[in-house]
């Protein structure tokens, strides 16, 4: 009832759109949104130094962290992501690091955390480029105004830097998040193929089982929340 195509068109109802109620979809979804918040609030953590560093530093700063700052951009993703899963095995730099400390060793590869840690080496320097290029454009002279009415130095960049970078730190924070929550090969690879995440979910769909419908659907819902 298709029309002779390779697909039965009739199959595509809102049958599909209804399966993603189900309990472990609702989960696969929900761990993806998870991952991507926690990877943008650890690209925040780590970028905002960076991006102050470059905008208050001098050119040759400058200079040197934007190198350090692009240069991975021009490495495969795939490649970067496999140095860091060396990295973080189990016999890797990170746990033979944390044995030396007295910790026990942990499975980064094949976590949610081990996802979380690899995406921002992907994407952290959208969020730090938005934030320097919203810095630049302050008046540090706000900030030692506010230091000689009588505030520290950390409140006096609470209260005035923190509060006018705050554009470019959203701006970082949608782009990081909207990425994450779409990326593929960090989570495959950091995640051993073991947690789902939503792009994984409408891969094993379409390429695995050959359930385009739910495959469909699945993107279709993606989608909606990297918009909405």
């Amino acid at each position: 009832a298709g029309g002779g195509g390779l697909i039965d068109t009739s199959t595509f109802t809102f049958d599909n759109f209804l399966r993603m109620f189900d309990p472990y979809y609702l989960e696969v979804l929900w761990r993806t949104f998870r991952i991507a918040v926690y990877a943008s609030a650890l690209s925040l953590v780590m970028g905002y130094p960076i991006a102050l560093a470059m905008s208050r530093g001098s050119n040759r700063v400058k200079n040197i962290l934007l190198a350090l700052i692009l240069t991975p951009l021009l490495t495969n993703v795939t490649a970067r992501t496999l140095g860091l899963m060396i990295i973080f095995a189990n016999n890797g730099p990170v746990n033979s690091a944390l044995q030396w400390l007295g910790f026990p060793k942990y499975g980064f590869v094949g976590s949610e955390l081990g996802i979380v840690l690899g995406l921002p080496q992907v994407f952290m320097p959208y969020m730090i480029l938005s934030i320097k290029s919203v810095l630049e454009n302050v008046n540090y002279n706000l900030q030692e105004a506010a230091r000689d009415l009588g505030c520290s130095r950390f409140a006096a960049f609470a209260k005035v830097i923190l509060p006018l970078s705050m554009p470019g730190v959203v701006a970082g924070t949608l782009f990081v998040f909207l990425l994450s929550f779409s990326s593929y090969v960090t989570p495959q690879l950091m995640g051993g193929g073991t947690v789902m995440t939503m792009t994984m979910l409408i891969y094993q769909q379409a390429m695995t089982l050959l359930d385009w419908p739910f495959a469909a659907a699945a993107a279709i819902i993606l989608l909606v929340f990297s918009v909405g």
